[in-house]
């Protein structure tokens, strides 16, 4: 086998590594490539995508400014820093960096285009992101699942749930065995209300890359939990904020959410009144002293759980599973 062959053998070995979950010999392979060859383009953005996969930010910029300190005129590595850049929402840097972009690569419209896709993505207003997708559309230059990846973003960032869930729905059909289309989708299921979809295609993308089973079952017990009736009240409010508070400019929101909230309470008393009149009320009265306590005990646990979906769904199960050591395979896989 030739130097090359050995050196094109190793870099699929890493790929086929990285597709299975098992970060750390990826991360070996392509270390190993770049002492004998640190100029390799595929070593670099592999590693690039673990950083960012494991959302270790920090050494995917690291990353970014190794490769540009060996090769300065990369511009695969200049357009990619702007993802960390992005999550960071470091708006200088990631400013400095697509003037520089839009200075030294002017004559490669590919990449310099999709650089202004990410760039308004994380710092422009969805508006703008949009005009621009649709502009990259008609041009017909860029990959379309980038295209229809951004969108997705964008659309269940300004509350578009819905064209949301039907873009995820049809990249679904063209690739079934893509992980984060999976859950993507199981996540969107379980905001407009279709739990047990939700929980089917958790269990889909927990096949697909069980290193991230975690995050995964946190959808599934969320989904779960939404089944009790006696949380309906809760996941109505979640309903609400997702498919109409998002929509609603954010100065505005705060009557929306109280009215959101109300209509949570008010079915959750319609649901808790049969309880209520097994307890010994009566109709006109159906709340006992023992049902108004069981009453008050359902308010704040549905409380709780409104704000651990609000602010800690998706999270917990995120970080449950990057802190778990990685898949281990054989070295002769």
């Amino acid at each position: 086998m030739s130097a090359e062959q050995s050196l094109r053998a190793k870099i699929e070995h890493a790929e086929a590594m990285h597709r299975a979950g098992s970060y750390k010999r990826a991360k070996e392979l392509c270390k190993e490539i770049l002492e004998k060859e640190d100029d390799n383009l595929d070593a670099f953005q592999i590693l690039f995508q673990i950083h960012m996969d494991e959302k270790n930010y920090a050494k995917a910029h690291a990353a970014c400014n190794w490769r540009l300190e060996r090769v300065p005129e990369c511009v695969e590595a200049h357009m990619l820093k702007l993802l960390p850049l992005g999550h960071w929402k470091s708006k200088k840097e990631a400013t400095e960096l697509i003037e520089n972009i839009r200075h030294r690569f002017g004559d490669r419209p590919f990449h310099l285009e999709q650089s202004e896709i990410l760039y308004s993505h994380f710092f422009k207003p969805s508006s703008h992101t949009m005009w621009l997708l649709n502009k990259a559309r008609d041009q017909g230059m860029i990959d379309p699942d980038f295209l229809d990846e951004i969108e997705n973003y964008e659309r269940a960032k300004s509350g578009q749930i819905f064209g949301s869930q039907k873009l995820l729905t049809e990249a679904l059909q063209k690739n079934p065995e893509d992980y984060d289309t999976v859950f993507s989708l199981a996540v969107t299921r379980f905001y407009v209300g279709r739990l047990f979809s939700a929980i089917k295609l958790s269990r889909q993308a927990m096949r697909l890359k069980p290193h991230r089973a975690a995050e995964c079952k946190e959808v599934i017990f969320a989904s779960i939990v939404g089944l009790i009736p006696m949380f309906w009240g809760a996941q109505l409010f979640i309903i609400w904020v997702a498919t109409i508070t998002t929509r609603i400019p954010w100065f505005i929101r705060g009557p929306f959410n109280v009215i959101g909230f109300f209509l949570a309470f008010l079915l959750q008393s319609f649901i808790m009144m049969p309880f209520g009149l097994l307890l010994g009320g009566t109709t006109d009265e159906p709340y006992t002293g023992v049902m108004s306590s069981l009453v008050g005990i359902s308010v704040a646990i549905q409380f709780l759980w409104i704000i651990y979906l609000l602010f800690g769904f998706q999270h917990i199960g995120s970080r449950m599973a990057d802190s778990r050591k990685q898949v281990k395979l054989s070295n002769k896989y």
